[in-house]
This record gives structure tokens, sequence and C-alpha cells, in this order.
């Protein structure tokens, strides 16, 4: 008589990649070892609360992997003798602090410090930085701060000049967060020695600083290299310029997972706490390019900056980088994620966005000032940027 597949609970937030990723990776360990698992799949909350109260009511649950931390639900397992494999949140303490969990439990980790070594190393094959910062995020649920302090860390054992910005009080840190402190990190940002080394603790948290940087006049790469976490596309991938960051190896993960739930399964002790670090940094122009094909968008990029006031277009942009324009065309697309007339269009209107707002001229003047030779095609341009029209801005 065969022995029955084990009925396994897989709780994974699913919306963006971290969770499909993870779970690829479980299939990966499942597939390469010939185990069979009756996996049951639910990627909320609410939903990881009802299968595991469902499944240890009908004595149907031989073990668990999730995402979610639940108090109730983990007494529920540990009454139940269900053994647990936690994708647990950054921890720099430890391990003992983990308390009232199952008797079989394992924890993997983003190991932290790999991170920051990742970082810095990417920041350092780039010369010339004068300093290194790092934003934590201001919605901190156990991540931020640890990331924070490897950061401080390393930067002191490689003697690199470092600040850290806070959102919160240094002196109630059991306070939390009221939002983010915006002021202060625009005062912080203006603060740095430039050009600038700027790691941030989430993608999220790199879009407000790559939005501080450009009210304030701060260019990016050249004076704030700028680097997030995660590599979430919603945000990595709708920046500009496109946001670099640290991809973390979310497969080896789930096969980290998967190991330690097999382990306890079959009886075993798995190591109580295992760690993934960063798959690849996801170079992108808001830390720079060091390769040719890098360097041509950068100095792509400089000529539009400069020469968006004259009747530029992109025979203009490629002679100037001294390609042909189809190669421009392709390499610009491919490391700035927009085309090279919605760059020219896009510091246009940039730059008519501060015409409008500081200065009385007509439209007509400002659409001659900015290059776009007609205020019909200004209005076109301001429509298909920022959704409206000139005159409804400088109302």
């Amino acid at each position: 008589m065969s022995m029955r597949s084990p009925n396994v609970l897989i709780a994974l937030y699913m919306v963006e990649p971290f969770g499909s990723e993870v779970h690829e990776g479980i299939q990966e360990y499942l597939a390469e070892n010939a185990i069979s698992w009756r996996i049951h799949l639910c990627d909320s909350r609410r939903g990881y609360r009802s299968g595991v109260r469902w499944m240890t009511h009908q004595r149907r649950l031989d073990g668990v992997i999730t995402d979610y931390h639940d108090d109730a639900e983990m007494r529920v397992l540990r009454r139940a003798g269900v053994p647990v494999v936690w994708l647990g949140p950054d921890r720099d303490e430890p391990v003992n602090w983990v308390r009232g969990y199952p008797e079989r439990f394992a924890l993997v980790q983003l190991d932290v410090a790999d991170v920051v070594r990742a970082a810095l190393d990417h920041f350092l094959s780039r010369a010339g930085f004068r300093s290194f910062g790092f934003v934590e995020s201001p919605w901190d649920f156990g991540w931020s701060k640890p990331r924070g302090n490897a950061w401080e860390r390393e930067c002191a054992r490689r003697n690199l000049p470092h600040s850290r910005f806070l959102h919160w009080n240094r002196f109630a840190p059991l306070r939390p967060p009221e939002g983010p402190d915006y002021d202060g990190l625009t005062a912080w940002i203006r603060a740095l020695d430039k050009p600038a080394a700027i790691l941030c603790a989430s993608d999220e948290t790199a879009v407000d600083v790559l939005g501080i940087c450009e009210d304030e006049g701060v260019a990016v790469p050249r004076n704030a290299a700028v680097l997030g976490m995660d590599d979430r596309p919603f945000f990595s991938q709708h920046t500009r310029p496109a946001l670099s960051s640290l991809h973390f190896d979310k497969v080896r993960a789930g096969r980290l997972c998967a190991l330690a739930l097999d382990t306890l399964l079959r009886g075993g002790d798995p190591p109580p706490v295992a760690h993934y670090g960063v798959r690849e940094v996801m170079q992108r122009a808001s830390t720079g390019m060091v390769s040719t094909a890098g360097n041509l968008v950068q100095r792509a990029l400089d000529f539009i900056d400069a020469n968006s006031s004259r009747r530029i277009g992109i025979d203009d942009v490629a002679r100037h980088v001294g390609v042909s324009r189809a190669l421009a065309t392709l390499r610009f697309r491919q490391l700035h994620g927009e085309t090279i007339h919605d760059a020219i269009r896009r510091v246009r209107v940039e730059r008519a966005r501060r015409m409008l707002a500081s200065r009385g001229e007509s439209e007509s003047a400002i659409a001659e000032a900015c290059g776009f030779g007609s205020v019909d095609s200004m209005r076109r341009a301001f429509v298909a940027v920022a959704g409206t029209v000139p005159s409804a801005l400088r109302r």
C-alpha cells in the first residue's frame, strides 16, 4: 500500500512577483527530488486563516509554508503539531526572537548583509562618490531597520563616509511612523556631499527620492545615484530615469522553504534559519551605466537636456553620439525605457512647466523658448506627458 502524499498549505502573497518566484523555487525542488505533495494554495491573509483552521479541523494538514505572520494561526498549528516553514522578514538579531511557534519550525530570511554588500559593490563599480546614504522606509514592518543597520556596519567596515535617513524619532523607536517625512528627506538630500550614492530600503522609497531629486535639481545619476530594493516592476520600470534595483533570489528562497519542510516532514531537523540573498543588480539609468551602451544613452540624455529648446530630433541625437539612428533608438529604448522622441518631449514639457509656474510669458513665447514650435504642439505634448493642458496647470 502506497503512502499518501502530504497535504501542504502554501500561503504566499501572489499579487506581485515575490510570491510567484518563491512558488517557482518550491516546484523546482519538488521536481528535482521526485517529491509529490498535495498543495493547497492561498494568496491572502483571510485565505490563510480559514485554510489553517479548516484543514487542521479535518486533520488534513501535514505542513505549511507561509510568508504571513499570524500569532493566532501559529497557536492553532502548534496545538495540531503541524510543522511550519516561515518566509519571515529581515532580521539582524539572533533567531531566538521567534517565540510561541510550533516545535517543528524553520525560518527562511533575506540575508541583509549580502544585500548591502551587493549594493555597495554596485556603487563602487563607478568612481567618484563623495558620500553614501541610506533611506529607510516610512512604513517599516520589521524589514527596513535591519537593512539600515547592515548598511551602517558595512560602510563602517569599508571606511566609507555614510549617513542614514530615518522617518521616525530615533529617541522613541517604538512609536510607529506617521508617514513619509518629505521635508526632512529633502533637507537630508540637500546636505549630502555630491555626487552621492543613495540606497533605499524599497523601490517605493526610491521613487520618493527620485521625485525630490527632480524637484531640487539634483541630476540623477550624475549628482545622485539611486538604487532601490525588491525590483518591483510597478515602481522600477515606470520612473524617469528608470530605477536600478536589487533583485532578490526568491527562487532560491522557495527552494530553501521546500527543503526545510521536506526535512521536517521526514522527521529531520533542518537549520533553524536559512538565508537567501541577491540574485542580481538590475542596472538601469538611475545609477548610471558603465557599459558602452550605457555611456551612449547617458551622452544622449545630456545632449537632450542641453538642447531641448532647439528644434532637435532623433537624427540630431544620433549624430551627437556617433551611431546610426537605428542603433541609437534601440539602445535608448533598451536601457532607458522610453523612445528618444518621448525623452525630448518630456524634457521640453518639464521646462515649460517651470516657466508656466514662475514667469508671466504667454503660451506662444513659452512654446518657442522650449522648442515646441507652436502652441498646438506644446498643448499636445502636455496632454501626452502631464494629462492636461498648459492653461490648466497655470491656473
